[in-house]
């Protein structure tokens, strides 16, 4: 959406007495509150400032006691109700930007990769392993990168080595001498003593 173009509001699905925007905002609209003792009140309605989440989501007190997120709000106000196994992403991976060309309904899986494409999955945007070696091919463990993640190989080799020693009872060695030398040999260098 434009600054352009007008904001359209709908009400919200299930919390009658507010409404949403397809900018993202929210807002509770003039409404008679009738309490338990009988009495009546009217309240004028307002727009809502949200809190945010662990996750940083935006979240709206709606019901007394009751906390949803907003976009989840949104998507099922324009779009319709949420298909089963899906939930509510957003492209760009930013939870504060809830507006409606931003979000989706889509799978877990899909929001993953909206992590990986936009750089904010914490595997997929590191350079190195805890260890100091550079996560690039040849070192990366082929068996996570099918799972769609990245894995020293050189660590995983001494891990295995490390572990195959101590079954044996042989003489151990310091994980980070083996994976150095190993890193060294699979990225093409010469070869330390590793036996």
């Amino acid at each position: 959406m434009s600054e352009g173009t007008a904001e359209r509001w709908l009400p919200v699905i299930g919390h009658p007495g507010y409404e949403v925007s397809d900018w993202g905002h929210i807002r509770s609209i003039d409404r008679l509150i009738q309490y338990l003792d009988g009495h009546v009140q009217r309240c004028r309605g307002c727009m809502l400032t949200p809190g945010t989440s662990s996750r940083n989501h935006f979240v709206i007190q709606v019901t007394y006691g009751k906390t949803v997120l907003l976009h989840p709000l949104i998507l099922e106000a324009f779009v319709g109700p949420r298909p089963e196994g899906m939930i509510a992403c957003h492209w760009d991976d930013n939870p504060a930007n809830n507006r409606l060309s931003n979000l989706r309904w889509a799978t877990p899986s899909d929001n993953m990769f909206d992590r990986i494409r936009n750089g904010r999955h914490r595997q997929a945007s590191q350079t190195s392993c805890i260890r100091g070696h550079r996560l690039i091919a040849p070192n990366l463990v082929p068996s996570n990168i099918h799972r769609g993640t990245r894995g020293c190989l050189a660590c995983n080799r001494a891990g295995n080595l490390r572990r195959m020693r101590i079954k044996r009872g042989q003489p151990v060695g310091e994980l980070q001498q083996l994976s150095d030398a190993y890193y060294v040999t699979i990225m093409g260098g010469h070869p330390d003593r590793l036996a």
